[in-house]
């Protein structure tokens, strides 16, 4: 590969980066109009951590648009589990996500505070 092609295929590599970057950020601006979002916050997490018997729960959802045709990615933070509480609050998570929206159990998943992501 010569010099030349080196050099367009960089531009390429960082025209993709900074494209998929502004995505990230404009998914992010608008995230509190995604109605995944607002299910995943108020539905799906804050029921399960109430039914656990958590009251200090929180947590952020990052949303990666889909590119291509894929659907949106979402990636759930949590915050305010107890470490031995994990596993149970995991498995009910992902129970009531199949349950309640199976489409999206491929495109979700979480992390605890101490950033094991599951």
């Amino acid at each position: 590969m010569s010099n030349k092609e080196k050099l367009i295929l960089s531009k390429l590599v960082k025209i993709a980066s900074d494209q998929q970057k502004v995505l990230t950020r404009l998914a992010q601006a608008t995230e509190h109009q995604d109605p995944v979002v607002n299910y995943l916050n108020n539905g799906l997490i804050a029921i399960v951590a109430s039914n656990l018997g958590l009251t200090n729960v929180h947590s952020l959802i990052s949303v990666t648009p889909g590119i291509l045709g894929a659907g949106s990615s979402y990636v759930a933070q949590i915050s305010g589990v107890p470490a031995n509480k994990y596993q149970l609050f995991g498995k009910a998570l992902t129970t009531q996500l199949d349950q309640q929206k199976p489409e999206l159990t491929t495109n979700f998943t979480y992390t605890f505070e101490t950033n094991q992501e599951h």
